[in-house]
Formats: C-alpha cells, structure tokens, sequence
C-alpha cells in the first residue's frame, strides 16, 4: 500500500478510471439487493451535514450543465439536445413570436420550448416574454383575438381624438 497520499489518491484515480464499468455494476447490484438501506444512508448524509450536501449538488450541476439541460429537455419535453439546437436555428436564434433574441443573454437565459399542453407536442422557441403572455392568456385564440382587438380599437379612437 502506498503511502503517501497525494500517491495514493492519484492511483485510485488510476484504478477507478480504468474499472469504473465493473464498480459501477457492483454497486448497481448492491443497491437492487437493498434499496431501503441505500435510501437511508443518503437521506442520513443529507441530514447530517446540509450545507456539505448542498455544496455537492451546487458543484455537480455546475459541471454538468449541459447533461442536466439535455436531461430535461429529455424528460419534460421529449425532445433532444440537437432537436432544441435544430428549432433554434430554423428560428435563426430568436423568439417565434416577437422576433427578439432572448432578453437577457449575460444571465444564461435561453429561449423557452413552448409546447401545446394538450398534446405536449413542441410549436417552437419563445422569449420569456411572450411565453408567459402566452400561458396568462391560457393559449386561448378567443381571448387573444379580443385582446388584439381592445388595442387596435383604442389605438384608433386615440387617433380620432387627435384629429379632431
């Protein structure tokens, strides 16, 4: 056994690299032979130290931005990473509706999938603005008629009133 630390720690990198197939399956199988021991163990760890765990998660999410991102747009959407690529370049990077890129880009906003929520079939990408305008308006074409007719009749009876 080496023992020297820094020695130690790189030879089990090392080591862990080169098997990490076969431990992966070990643990896989311990954790079918006995799921309620595994759960307790991390809600124990969880609870032990908080700020420890919290940390943990803040760094893994930190390094795996983009496989969380292709996991959720996976698992909310049904869609892949390339396919919301693909919808983002067809729209030439801007929003479906207004034709704005996103409102703000420095803080790692991207464009929403906008979906129909009764099929959850994918329409397009939409700015934050217009998504949420959207799901105010419930998706609803009756409502969003009415709404475009308020203003129209509006901007025409102010301009009456300035002629006159």
């Amino acid at each position: 056994m080496v023992k020297d630390p820094e020695k130690r720690r790189a030879y089990y990198r090392i080591y862990y690299a080169a098997n990490r197939k076969k431990k992966l399956e070990g643990a896989h199988i311990r954790y079918a032979a006995n799921p309620k021991k595994y759960r307790e163990a991390a809600r124990i760890y969880r609870a032990t130290d908080p700020e420890k765990y919290l940390l943990h998660c803040r760094a893994y999410c930190h390094a795996n931005r983009e496989r969380i991102r292709a996991h959720n747009l996976k698992r909310k959407y049904g869609i892949s990473l390339k396919r919301y690529e693909e919808l983002l370049a067809y729209q030439n990077g801007v929003c479906a509706i207004c034709n704005n890129a996103e409102n703000d880009p420095r803080k790692g906003r991207r464009l929403s999938t906008d979906h129909d929520h009764m099929t959850d079939e994918v329409r397009g990408l939409l700015c934050s603005r217009c998504n949420a305008a959207l799901g105010l308006l419930e998706e609803d074409p009756k409502i969003i008629e009415k709404m475009f007719g308020y203003i129209i009749n509006w901007r025409k009876h102010k301009t009456q009133k300035e002629t006159i």
